[in-house]
């Protein structure tokens, strides 16, 4: 005996032998996502699934016998009612639950990499501090072929020289080709590339700046603020969370408890240091 059906999200088919009939029942699992199953014996054992893997108990069931002497009847009929079972109920319950992807929809950076002032570096965890880099913004320049150019400028502490002890704040200024990549079945990143404008060739990086190398996840974005940070089952993500220059000055209460409640505590209010304890950002 075997079947195959192709079920829309969260149901899938059972199978149970005993001595004189098959069981085929019609499992609801709410969470699961949508998928082909199979149902056949191997080595005189009754299977279901994918790989043979066996799912949760049913929440809800219907079941239908298939007797061995009228298999090729009862079968037939058992295969049609669990079908239009399925697609009876999978119509009941469309939209009571979300989809595994909508929390993409709230993670697209495009608003935010768009924006035609200056974006400020707000908030970050606390493995940032004041000695990575001070007064870190970015300004937009251009949007071509999918892609935004915008620089990213910040102040840093740097030896005088080879020789000479003590530091010296310098003013760093690179332009960088930010690529979007949203789409809507995985969390959504940044890819930066360095653009040459003359610093790179005098031994000054920015990428040392930021964990992940040269890949940013995208944690919240919306026209106001953008969270970079990843999931995490070991612990709180590392995150930024940058700014526009029109909310600089009362951030939106939602982006502080997503960057509280999801990120690496405690939060460096980098911002404010630099701007108000240091007051230090002056660009040259």
């Amino acid at each position: 005996i075997a079947a195959e059906w192709s079920l829309t999200k969260g149901f899938f088919f059972s199978c149970k032998e005993d001595k004189s009939a098959v069981s085929v029942t019609l499992v609801y699992v709410p969470t699961a996502p949508c998928r082909k199953v199979t149902c056949r014996r191997s080595k005189g054992v009754l299977l279901f699934g994918d790989k043979d893997s066996q799912y949760p108990s049913a929440i809800l069931t219907k079941s239908v016998l298939a007797l061995y002497d009228e298999v090729q009847w009862q079968f037939f009929f058992a295969t049609v009612f669990l079908f239009l079972a399925a697609q009876v109920l999978c119509v009941d319950i469309d939209g009571m639950y979300s989809k595994d992807d909508e929390v993409y929809k709230y993670q697209d950076p495009n608003m935010m990499l768009k924006y035609s002032g200056p974006v400020y570096l707000y908030r970050a965890s606390f493995s940032w501090g004041p000695h990575r880099a001070f007064c870190m913004r970015s300004n937009f320049i251009k949007q071509a072929n999918g892609s935004y150019y915008r620089t990213l400028e910040y102040l840093a502490p740097r030896r005088k020289s080879t020789k000479a002890k003590g530091y010296v704040m310098r003013s760093f200024n690179w332009t960088l080709k930010l690529m979007p990549v949203a789409n809507g079945h995985s969390q959504p990143l940044i890819r930066p590339e360095q653009e040459p404008n003359g610093q790179s060739s005098k031994g000054y990086y920015w990428e040392h700046l930021l964990p992940n190398g040269w890949v940013y996840p995208v944690l919240f974005a919306n026209h106001k603020c953008l969270i970079i940070g990843s999931y995490s089952h070991k612990g709180m993500s590392f995150c930024t969370m940058w700014v526009t220059s029109e909310s600089i000055e009362h951030p939106l209460r939602y982006c502080n408890y997503i960057l509280l409640a999801s990120c690496g505590n405690p939060i460096y209010n980098a911002y404010y240091y630099d701007n108000h304890v240091r007051n230090i950002c002056k660009f040259s």
